[in-house]
Protein backbone atom coordinates (compact mmCIF):
# COMPACT_ATOMS: atom_id res chain seq x y z
CA UNK A 1 0.00 0.00 0.00
CA UNK A 2 2.80 2.40 0.91
CA UNK A 3 4.49 1.93 -2.45
CA UNK A 4 1.21 2.35 -4.32
CA UNK A 5 0.65 5.57 -2.39
CA UNK A 6 4.06 6.91 -3.37
CA UNK A 7 3.45 5.96 -7.00
CA UNK A 8 0.13 7.80 -7.06
CA UNK A 9 1.40 10.99 -5.49
CA UNK A 10 4.50 11.00 -7.66
CA UNK A 11 2.40 10.84 -10.79
CA UNK A 12 -0.02 13.51 -9.64
CA UNK A 13 2.76 15.84 -8.58
CA UNK A 14 4.32 15.64 -12.05
CA UNK A 15 1.19 16.35 -14.06
CA UNK A 16 1.86 19.62 -15.92
CA UNK A 17 0.27 21.85 -18.49
CA UNK A 18 3.38 22.44 -20.66
CA UNK A 19 4.15 20.08 -23.54
CA UNK A 20 6.39 17.23 -22.31
CA UNK A 21 9.92 16.89 -23.62
CA UNK A 22 12.94 14.64 -23.28
CA UNK A 23 15.28 16.40 -20.86
CA UNK A 24 18.10 13.86 -20.66
CA UNK A 25 19.37 10.60 -22.10
CA UNK A 26 22.29 8.39 -21.20
CA UNK A 27 24.06 5.19 -22.24
CA UNK A 28 26.88 3.10 -20.78
CA UNK A 29 30.11 4.88 -21.70
CA UNK A 30 31.99 1.59 -22.10
CA UNK A 31 29.88 0.91 -25.19
CA UNK A 32 29.01 -2.63 -24.14
CA UNK A 33 25.36 -2.19 -23.17
CA UNK A 34 22.27 -2.12 -25.45
CA UNK A 35 20.34 0.30 -23.19
CA UNK A 36 19.39 3.96 -23.54
CA UNK A 37 17.79 5.65 -20.52
CA UNK A 38 15.32 8.40 -21.49
CA UNK A 39 14.12 11.04 -19.02
CA UNK A 40 11.04 13.21 -19.59
CA UNK A 41 10.32 16.40 -17.69
CA UNK A 42 6.94 15.00 -16.61
CA UNK A 43 4.94 11.80 -16.63
CA UNK A 44 3.82 10.64 -20.08
CA UNK A 45 1.88 7.83 -21.73
CA UNK A 46 1.50 6.40 -25.23
CA UNK A 47 -1.48 7.03 -27.49
CA UNK A 48 -0.33 4.73 -30.25
CA UNK A 49 -3.63 2.82 -30.20
CA UNK A 50 -5.88 5.72 -29.27
CA UNK A 51 -6.05 4.99 -25.54
CA UNK A 52 -3.58 5.70 -22.70
CA UNK A 53 -1.03 2.93 -22.30
CA UNK A 54 2.60 2.15 -21.62
CA UNK A 55 5.19 3.53 -24.02
CA UNK A 56 6.26 1.12 -26.77
CA UNK A 57 9.08 0.96 -29.32
CA UNK A 58 7.09 2.78 -32.01
CA UNK A 59 6.77 5.80 -29.70
CA UNK A 60 10.45 6.63 -30.26
CA UNK A 61 12.64 7.40 -33.26
CA UNK A 62 16.33 6.51 -33.37
CA UNK A 63 18.53 8.67 -35.58
CA UNK A 64 22.15 9.29 -36.46
CA UNK A 65 24.60 7.24 -38.50
CA UNK A 66 24.46 4.29 -36.07
CA UNK A 67 20.98 4.83 -34.66
CA UNK A 68 19.10 4.70 -37.96
CA UNK A 69 20.24 1.12 -38.63
CA UNK A 70 19.35 -0.03 -35.10
CA UNK A 71 15.95 -1.00 -33.74
CA UNK A 72 14.24 -0.78 -30.35
CA UNK A 73 13.38 -4.29 -29.18
CA UNK A 74 11.46 -3.32 -26.02
CA UNK A 75 10.75 -0.50 -23.56
CA UNK A 76 11.09 -0.74 -19.76
CA UNK A 77 9.17 1.61 -17.47
CA UNK A 78 9.80 3.20 -14.08
CA UNK A 79 6.20 2.51 -13.07
CA UNK A 80 2.83 1.73 -14.58
CA UNK A 81 1.45 4.28 -17.02
CA UNK A 82 2.15 7.16 -17.09
CA UNK A 83 5.96 7.07 -16.78
CA UNK A 84 8.67 9.71 -16.49
CA UNK A 85 11.68 7.44 -16.99
CA UNK A 86 11.92 4.72 -19.63
CA UNK A 87 14.72 2.44 -20.79
CA UNK A 88 15.01 1.57 -24.47
CA UNK A 89 16.48 -1.87 -25.15
CA UNK A 90 18.29 -1.74 -28.50
CA UNK A 91 19.22 -4.68 -30.73
CA UNK A 92 22.90 -3.70 -30.53
CA UNK A 93 25.26 -2.09 -28.05
CA UNK A 94 25.12 1.70 -27.92
CA UNK A 95 28.31 3.75 -28.16
CA UNK A 96 28.14 7.42 -29.16
CA UNK A 97 31.72 8.65 -29.42
CA UNK A 98 30.90 11.70 -31.52
CA UNK A 99 28.06 13.95 -32.58
CA UNK A 100 25.46 12.64 -35.01
CA UNK A 101 26.06 8.94 -34.35
CA UNK A 102 23.07 8.27 -32.09
CA UNK A 103 19.99 10.39 -31.44
CA UNK A 104 16.61 9.66 -29.90
CA UNK A 105 13.33 11.54 -30.23
CA UNK A 106 9.68 11.13 -29.37
CA UNK A 107 7.47 10.04 -32.28
CA UNK A 108 5.05 12.64 -33.57
CA UNK A 109 1.67 12.79 -31.76
CA UNK A 110 2.09 9.53 -29.89
CA UNK A 111 3.45 10.55 -26.47
CA UNK A 112 1.26 12.76 -24.27
CA UNK A 113 1.21 14.20 -20.77
CA UNK A 114 -1.71 14.01 -18.34
CA UNK A 115 -3.20 17.16 -19.88
CA UNK A 116 -3.29 15.58 -23.34
CA UNK A 117 -0.46 17.64 -24.83
CA UNK A 118 1.84 15.91 -27.29
CA UNK A 119 5.55 15.65 -26.54
CA UNK A 120 8.00 17.73 -28.52
CA UNK A 121 9.83 15.76 -31.20
CA UNK A 122 13.26 17.39 -31.08
CA UNK A 123 16.02 14.78 -31.34
CA UNK A 124 18.49 14.52 -28.45
CA UNK A 125 22.07 13.56 -29.33
CA UNK A 126 23.70 10.89 -27.18
CA UNK A 127 27.16 12.36 -27.72
CA UNK A 128 28.57 13.32 -24.30
CA UNK A 129 25.84 11.39 -22.50
CA UNK A 130 27.92 8.32 -21.70
CA UNK A 131 27.78 7.22 -18.05
CA UNK A 132 30.75 5.32 -16.62
CA UNK A 133 30.04 5.75 -12.91
CA UNK A 134 28.62 2.86 -10.91
CA UNK A 135 25.86 3.73 -8.43
CA UNK A 136 26.44 3.86 -4.68
CA UNK A 137 24.17 3.77 -1.65
CA UNK A 138 23.97 7.17 0.04
CA UNK A 139 22.40 5.70 3.16
CA UNK A 140 19.85 3.36 4.70
CA UNK A 141 17.30 5.06 6.95
CA UNK A 142 14.61 3.80 9.29
CA UNK A 143 11.41 5.17 7.78
CA UNK A 144 8.92 3.61 10.19
CA UNK A 145 8.53 0.78 12.67
CA UNK A 146 8.52 -1.73 9.80
CA UNK A 147 10.15 0.00 6.81
CA UNK A 148 13.59 1.11 5.64
CA UNK A 149 14.54 3.62 2.93
CA UNK A 150 17.58 2.78 0.81
CA UNK A 151 18.87 5.94 -0.90
CA UNK A 152 20.97 5.62 -4.06
CA UNK A 153 23.34 8.09 -5.73
CA UNK A 154 21.46 7.84 -9.03
CA UNK A 155 18.57 6.00 -10.69
CA UNK A 156 18.98 2.23 -10.40
CA UNK A 157 17.39 -0.92 -11.75
CA UNK A 158 15.55 -3.39 -9.55
CA UNK A 159 16.74 -6.94 -8.91
CA UNK A 160 19.34 -6.28 -6.21
CA UNK A 161 19.82 -8.48 -3.16
CA UNK A 162 20.00 -7.66 0.55
CA UNK A 163 22.16 -9.64 2.95
CA UNK A 164 23.57 -9.35 6.47
CA UNK A 165 20.40 -7.75 7.86
CA UNK A 166 20.82 -7.32 11.61
CA UNK A 167 19.31 -5.34 14.44
CA UNK A 168 20.55 -4.56 17.93
CA UNK A 169 17.48 -6.10 19.58
CA UNK A 170 18.36 -9.18 21.63
CA UNK A 171 16.88 -12.36 20.17
CA UNK A 172 15.61 -10.55 17.06
CA UNK A 173 15.19 -12.47 13.80
CA UNK A 174 15.05 -9.71 11.18
CA UNK A 175 13.73 -10.29 7.69
CA UNK A 176 12.46 -8.49 4.58
CA UNK A 177 9.08 -9.35 3.05
CA UNK A 178 8.99 -6.81 0.21
CA UNK A 179 11.36 -4.50 -1.66
CA UNK A 180 9.91 -1.88 -3.99
CA UNK A 181 11.79 0.66 -6.10
CA UNK A 182 9.79 3.89 -6.25
CA UNK A 183 9.07 5.62 -9.61
CA UNK A 184 11.97 8.08 -9.29
CA UNK A 185 14.23 4.98 -9.07
CA UNK A 186 16.61 6.72 -6.66
CA UNK A 187 15.36 5.00 -3.51
CA UNK A 188 13.84 1.72 -2.48
CA UNK A 189 11.42 0.87 0.31
CA UNK A 190 12.07 -2.32 2.26
CA UNK A 191 9.15 -3.71 4.28
CA UNK A 192 10.30 -5.87 7.20
CA UNK A 193 8.76 -8.93 8.82
CA UNK A 194 6.71 -8.87 12.00
CA UNK A 195 9.63 -10.54 13.79
CA UNK A 196 11.92 -7.58 13.05
CA UNK A 197 12.58 -4.97 15.74
CA UNK A 198 13.96 -2.08 13.72
CA UNK A 199 16.41 0.35 15.24
CA UNK A 200 19.20 2.67 14.15
CA UNK A 201 22.81 3.19 15.08
CA UNK A 202 25.49 0.64 16.00
CA UNK A 203 24.30 -2.96 15.77
CA UNK A 204 21.69 -2.22 13.10
CA UNK A 205 22.86 -2.79 9.55
CA UNK A 206 22.32 -4.29 6.11
CA UNK A 207 24.33 -4.99 2.94
CA UNK A 208 23.15 -4.21 -0.61
CA UNK A 209 24.42 -6.66 -3.23
CA UNK A 210 24.59 -6.69 -7.03
CA UNK A 211 22.89 -3.49 -8.14
CA UNK A 212 23.31 -1.38 -11.27
CA UNK A 213 22.20 1.90 -12.79
CA UNK A 214 19.76 2.11 -15.70
CA UNK A 215 22.38 1.49 -18.39
CA UNK A 216 24.33 -1.34 -16.74
CA UNK A 217 27.12 0.17 -14.62
CA UNK A 218 27.19 -2.16 -11.62
CA UNK A 219 28.28 -2.38 -7.99
CA UNK A 220 29.01 -5.79 -6.48
CA UNK A 221 28.48 -5.00 -2.80
CA UNK A 222 28.30 -2.07 -0.41
CA UNK A 223 29.53 -3.94 2.64
CA UNK A 224 27.65 -3.45 5.88
CA UNK A 225 25.76 -0.13 6.06
CA UNK A 226 24.64 1.12 9.46
CA UNK A 227 20.95 2.01 9.56
CA UNK A 228 20.44 5.66 10.53
CA UNK A 229 17.41 7.81 11.46
CA UNK A 230 15.44 9.57 8.70
CA UNK A 231 16.78 13.08 9.41
CA UNK A 232 17.95 15.84 7.08
CA UNK A 233 19.54 19.20 7.81
CA UNK A 234 16.71 21.41 6.54
CA UNK A 235 17.81 25.02 7.19
CA UNK A 236 20.91 26.76 8.55
CA UNK A 237 21.27 30.43 9.51
CA UNK A 238 24.58 32.06 10.34
CA UNK A 239 25.21 35.15 12.44
CA UNK A 240 22.84 38.08 12.11
CA UNK A 241 23.82 41.34 10.49
CA UNK A 242 23.08 43.17 13.73
CA UNK A 243 25.35 43.37 16.74
CA UNK A 244 23.95 40.02 17.91
CA UNK A 245 26.27 37.71 16.00
CA UNK A 246 25.07 34.72 18.03
CA UNK A 247 21.64 34.74 16.36
CA UNK A 248 22.09 31.45 14.49
CA UNK A 249 20.32 28.10 14.17
CA UNK A 250 20.38 24.64 12.63
CA UNK A 251 16.97 23.19 11.74
CA UNK A 252 16.43 19.44 11.22
CA UNK A 253 13.59 17.67 9.35
CA UNK A 254 12.33 14.15 10.10
CA UNK A 255 11.24 12.80 6.71
CA UNK A 256 10.23 9.44 8.17
CA UNK A 257 6.96 8.14 9.56
CA UNK A 258 8.43 7.46 13.00
CA UNK A 259 8.65 9.92 15.87
CA UNK A 260 12.17 9.96 17.33
CA UNK A 261 13.31 10.32 20.91
CA UNK A 262 16.40 12.53 20.95
CA UNK A 263 19.14 12.06 23.53
CA UNK A 264 22.57 13.65 23.80
CA UNK A 265 24.04 10.14 23.74
CA UNK A 266 22.51 9.22 20.38
CA UNK A 267 22.42 12.40 18.26
CA UNK A 268 25.44 14.66 17.83
CA UNK A 269 26.02 18.00 16.10
CA UNK A 270 29.49 18.41 14.60
CA UNK A 271 31.01 21.71 13.51
CA UNK A 272 33.90 21.93 11.07
CA UNK A 273 35.57 25.33 10.87
CA UNK A 274 38.89 24.96 9.10
CA UNK A 275 40.69 21.80 10.19
CA UNK A 276 38.92 21.52 13.55
CA UNK A 277 36.06 19.05 13.96
CA UNK A 278 34.11 19.76 17.14
CA UNK A 279 31.22 17.80 18.61
CA UNK A 280 29.08 20.65 19.93
CA UNK A 281 27.51 19.81 23.34
CA UNK A 282 23.73 20.18 23.23
CA UNK A 283 21.31 21.10 25.99
CA UNK A 284 17.92 19.54 25.26
CA UNK A 285 14.75 21.49 25.97
CA UNK A 286 12.66 18.88 24.10
CA UNK A 287 13.36 15.23 23.41
CA UNK A 288 10.60 14.32 20.95
CA UNK A 289 11.25 14.81 17.25
CA UNK A 290 7.90 14.26 15.46
CA UNK A 291 7.58 12.33 12.23
CA UNK A 292 7.37 14.69 9.22
CA UNK A 293 8.26 17.43 11.72
CA UNK A 294 11.14 19.64 12.75
CA UNK A 295 13.72 19.99 15.51
CA UNK A 296 15.42 23.35 16.08
CA UNK A 297 18.95 23.78 17.46
CA UNK A 298 20.48 27.18 18.15
CA UNK A 299 22.65 29.39 20.31
CA UNK A 300 20.82 29.35 23.64
CA UNK A 301 21.86 32.89 24.53
CA UNK A 302 21.90 34.70 21.19
CA UNK A 303 19.15 33.04 19.15
CA UNK A 304 16.42 35.56 18.37
CA UNK A 305 13.96 33.71 16.13
CA UNK A 306 10.21 33.75 16.51
CA UNK A 307 9.90 30.08 17.53
CA UNK A 308 11.57 28.51 20.55
CA UNK A 309 14.57 26.18 20.42
CA UNK A 310 14.29 22.43 20.99
CA UNK A 311 17.99 22.21 21.85
CA UNK A 312 20.66 24.79 22.50
CA UNK A 313 24.42 25.09 22.56
CA UNK A 314 26.36 27.42 24.80
CA UNK A 315 28.78 29.80 23.12
CA UNK A 316 29.90 33.35 23.82
CA UNK A 317 30.59 33.83 20.09
CA UNK A 318 29.01 32.73 16.86
CA UNK A 319 30.04 29.21 15.83
CA UNK A 320 28.52 29.26 12.34
CA UNK A 321 30.52 31.30 9.85
CA UNK A 322 30.38 31.82 6.09
CA UNK A 323 32.59 28.79 5.37
CA UNK A 324 31.39 26.39 8.04
CA UNK A 325 30.77 22.71 7.53
CA UNK A 326 28.23 21.05 9.82
CA UNK A 327 26.93 17.51 10.13
CA UNK A 328 24.74 15.43 12.38
CA UNK A 329 25.71 11.93 13.34
CA UNK A 330 24.98 9.06 15.68
CA UNK A 331 28.52 9.24 17.11
CA UNK A 332 30.67 11.77 18.94
CA UNK A 333 33.68 10.51 16.96
CA UNK A 334 34.44 12.66 13.91
CA UNK A 335 33.20 11.30 10.56
CA UNK A 336 31.49 8.27 12.09
CA UNK A 337 27.83 7.33 11.48
CA UNK A 338 27.19 10.58 9.62
CA UNK A 339 23.45 11.12 9.04
CA UNK A 340 23.56 14.32 6.99
CA UNK A 341 26.10 17.00 6.10
CA UNK A 342 26.21 20.56 4.75
CA UNK A 343 29.34 22.33 3.56
CA UNK A 344 29.34 26.05 2.73
CA UNK A 345 31.86 28.25 0.96
CA UNK A 346 35.39 26.86 1.30
CA UNK A 347 34.41 24.22 3.85
CA UNK A 348 36.69 21.18 3.83
CA UNK A 349 33.66 18.87 4.17
CA UNK A 350 30.79 18.69 1.69
CA UNK A 351 28.53 16.42 -0.29
CA UNK A 352 30.12 16.61 -3.77
CA UNK A 353 30.09 20.45 -3.90
CA UNK A 354 29.57 23.16 -1.29
CA UNK A 355 27.02 25.94 -1.45
CA UNK A 356 28.42 29.43 -1.81
CA UNK A 357 29.58 31.09 1.42
CA UNK A 358 26.67 31.88 3.72
CA UNK A 359 25.86 35.57 4.00
CA UNK A 360 25.27 36.91 7.51
CA UNK A 361 21.58 37.14 8.38
CA UNK A 362 20.50 34.81 5.56
CA UNK A 363 19.96 31.06 5.54
CA UNK A 364 20.29 27.99 3.36
CA UNK A 365 17.18 25.82 3.12
CA UNK A 366 16.98 22.29 1.71
CA UNK A 367 14.69 21.85 -1.27
CA UNK A 368 11.42 19.95 -1.15
CA UNK A 369 11.90 18.60 -4.69
CA UNK A 370 14.56 18.83 -7.39
CA UNK A 371 12.84 21.72 -9.17
CA UNK A 372 12.17 23.74 -5.98
CA UNK A 373 12.99 27.45 -6.11
CA UNK A 374 13.34 30.12 -3.44
CA UNK A 375 9.96 31.53 -4.47
CA UNK A 376 8.16 28.18 -4.21
CA UNK A 377 9.68 27.41 -0.80
CA UNK A 378 8.98 30.85 0.68
CA UNK A 379 5.93 31.84 2.71
CA UNK A 380 2.92 31.57 0.41
CA UNK A 381 4.84 29.49 -2.15
CA UNK A 382 3.37 26.28 -3.52
CA UNK A 383 6.02 24.18 -1.72
CA UNK A 384 5.97 26.02 1.60
CA UNK A 385 4.47 22.98 3.33
CA UNK A 386 6.14 20.16 1.38
CA UNK A 387 8.98 19.51 3.80
CA UNK A 388 12.70 19.47 3.11
CA UNK A 389 13.64 15.96 2.07
CA UNK A 390 15.21 16.38 -1.39
CA UNK A 391 18.76 15.01 -1.38
CA UNK A 392 20.87 14.37 -4.50
CA UNK A 393 24.00 14.14 -2.34
CA UNK A 394 25.19 17.50 -3.68
CA UNK A 395 24.99 20.45 -1.26
CA UNK A 396 25.15 23.02 -4.05
CA UNK A 397 22.15 21.45 -5.79
CA UNK A 398 20.12 20.60 -2.70
CA UNK A 399 20.00 23.95 -0.87
CA UNK A 400 18.53 27.37 -1.71
CA UNK A 401 19.58 30.75 -0.30
CA UNK A 402 16.82 32.53 1.62
CA UNK A 403 16.90 36.24 2.38
CA UNK A 404 14.37 35.75 5.17
CA UNK A 405 15.09 32.70 7.35
CA UNK A 406 12.08 30.74 8.61
CA UNK A 407 12.99 28.51 11.58
CA UNK A 408 10.61 25.69 12.57
CA UNK A 409 10.62 23.57 15.72
CA UNK A 410 9.03 20.41 17.08
CA UNK A 411 5.77 22.26 17.70
CA UNK A 412 5.51 23.54 14.11
CA UNK A 413 2.97 21.86 11.80
CA UNK A 414 4.08 18.65 10.13
CA UNK A 415 4.94 18.82 6.44
CA UNK A 416 4.46 16.08 3.89
CA UNK A 417 6.81 15.82 0.87
CA UNK A 418 4.09 14.48 -1.43
CA UNK A 419 1.25 16.79 -0.43
CA UNK A 420 -0.55 18.98 -2.91
CA UNK A 421 0.59 22.57 -3.57
CA UNK A 422 0.45 24.53 -0.36
CA UNK A 423 -1.19 21.64 1.47
CA UNK A 424 -0.57 21.17 5.17
CA UNK A 425 -3.10 18.44 5.99
CA UNK A 426 -2.20 16.61 9.21
CA UNK A 427 -5.68 15.34 10.08
CA UNK A 428 -6.72 11.72 9.66
CA UNK A 429 -9.90 11.03 7.66
CA UNK A 430 -13.09 10.44 9.62
CA UNK A 431 -16.35 8.60 8.91
CA UNK A 432 -19.04 11.28 9.02
CA UNK A 433 -21.97 8.87 8.89
CA UNK A 434 -23.60 5.95 7.10
CA UNK A 435 -26.82 6.12 5.10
Amino acid sequence: FFTLFLTSVFLCANAQAAAPQITNVKFKAAGNSPKIAVFFDQSVYSNATGSPQLLVASDFVLGGASGTVATISSVEHSTTTPSQIVILNINTNVNATGGGQWTVAASSTQIFNMSGEAATTAAVDLNGKGDSVAPTVNGVFQHSANALDVMFSEEVSSGMAFTGFQTAAIGDTPGIIDAQLVPEKTFMILMTTASTTLGWGAGNGITVESFSDLVGNGTASTGNIIILPAIKISEVKAEATSANTQDEFIELYNFGDLSLTIATSTLFLHLRNGANDTAVPLNLMKSQFPDKGYFLIGNQTGYGGGVSLDAGFASSTDILIANSGIYISASSTPNQLVIDLLGMGSSAIKEVATTTALVAGKSYERKAQSASATSTMAVGGQEEFKGNSYDSNNNNSDFLLRDTPQPQNSMSPKEFPFGGPGANDTGAPQVMGSF
